[in-house]
C-alpha cells in the first residue's frame, strides 16, 4: 500500500495532469505554441474545461491559429460547443480559414447545425472553398437536399479545369454512390468517362 502512495504522488493523475497544462495554456502568447499544446491536450478535456478552452480560443489573435484550434478540438465538442464553433467560423474574414473549420467540424454536427453551416457554405465566394466544404456536407444532407446540392457543384466545376474534377471525385463519392442507389460502379463509370472525354479533347 505504501508503495502504491509513493507511486500515487511520484505520477500525478491524467485529470490533474490536464488541470496543470491548462493552467499553463492561459499564458501561453504564441499561436503556434498555444495550438500544440492544445493538440496534446483536447482528448483529455472535461466538459468544464472544454468551456475554458474555447474562451481561450476566441481570444486567439490571428484566425488562421483560432481555425487551427477549432479543428483539433471538432471531434470532442459536444452539440452546444459545436454551435459555439459555428458561431467562430461563420465570423471569420478568411474562407480558407472558414472552409477549413467547416470541413473538420461537419462528421460531427448535428441534423439543424448542418443546415446551418450548409447555409455558411454556401455563402462563401472561392469556389474552390466552396466545392470542399459542400462535399464533405453531402453526405449528411437527405437524398432530395442531396441532389440539390449535387447540382450546385456540378455546374461550379463546369468553368473549373478537369483535373480539379478528378481531383475533387473522392470527396464527391460518398454522394455519387448514394445518388446512384448505392452502385459503386458509379465511380469507375464516372472516372472512364472523364478519360474519355480527355482522350477525344486533350
Amino acid at each position: 500500500l505504501s508503495k502504491s502512495r509513493q507511486t500515487s504522488k511520484a505520477y500525478p493523475s491524467k485529470s490533474r495532469q490536464t488541470s496543470e497544462a491548462l493552467k499553463r495554456m492561459r499564458f501561453i502568447r504564441s499561436d503556434y505554441d498555444f495550438n500544440a499544446a492544445l493538440n496534446k491536450l483536447a482528448p483529455y478535456l472535461s466538459k468544464s474545461q472544454m468551456i475554458e478552452v474555447l474562451s481561450l480560443v476566441r481570444s486567439v489573435q490571428s484566425e488562421y491559429g483560432r481555425a487551427e484550434a477549432l479543428c483539433q478540438l471538432a471531434p470532442y465538442l459536444s452539440i452546444a460547443q459545436m454551435a459555439e464553433a459555428l458561431a467562430m467560423a461563420r465570423s471569420m474574414q478568411s474562407e480558407s480559414d472558414c472552409s477549413r473549420v467547416l470541413r473538420r467540424l461537419a462528421p460531427y454536427l448535428s441534423r439543424v447545425q448542418t443546415v446551418e453551416a450548409l447555409e455558411i457554405a454556401r455563402s462563401i465566394q472561392s469556389e474552390s472553398d466552396r466545392i470542399s466544404v459542400l462535399s464533405k456536407l453531402l453526405p449528411k444532407l437527405t437524398k432530395a437536399e442531396m441532389y440539390i446540392i449535387w447540382k450546385e457543384v456540378l455546374h461550379m466545376h463546369v468553368s473549373r479545369d478537369r483535373k480539379s474534377f478528378l481531383v475533387d471525385i473522392p470527396q464527391l463519392a460518398p454522394a455519387m454512390i448514394a445518388l446512384s442507389g448505392r452502385d459503386k460502379n458509379v465511380l469507375k463509370l464516372v472516372i472512364e468517362a472523364t478519360q474519355d472525354v480527355c482522350r477525344q479533347w486533350p
